[in-house]
């Protein structure tokens, strides 16, 4: 079953079979990483990204996350550290990620 978004003409496959499910993916944009960079190299999560040919960029401080979610578009934003840092980097990057309109969406 293929949807078109009329606002972006942009055709998205809904997955009708366990295969399809379970299918690998890969975002079309980039995955921004906000949070101390020691994080996401200890964690595995940086190398898992690479290892599976996504795309990513990371910001170990508000200001950077904000630059870079401004940008370009963010197929996914993981956040992660002290609870003051999170915060501080959910207010940082929600204006810039609020503003797009999801691919596929019909608003």
């Amino acid at each position: 079953m293929t949807e078109t978004s009329p606002a972006r003409g942009v055709s998205a496959h809904r997955p009708t079979t366990p295969d399809e499910l379970l299918r690998p993916v890969s975002p079309e944009r980039p995955v921004l990483l906000a949070g101390p960079e020691a994080l996401w190299n200890e964690s595995g999560i940086a190398a898992w990204l690479e290892d599976a040919g996504w795309s990513s960029a990371t910001a170990a401080d508000a200001e950077r996350a904000s630059w870079l979610a401004s940008i370009q578009q963010q197929s996914l934003v993981l956040v992660a550290g002290p609870d003051e840092l999170v915060w501080e980097m959910v207010n940082a990057v929600r204006p810039a990620t609020m503003a797009h309109e999801p691919v596929g969406s019909t608003s």
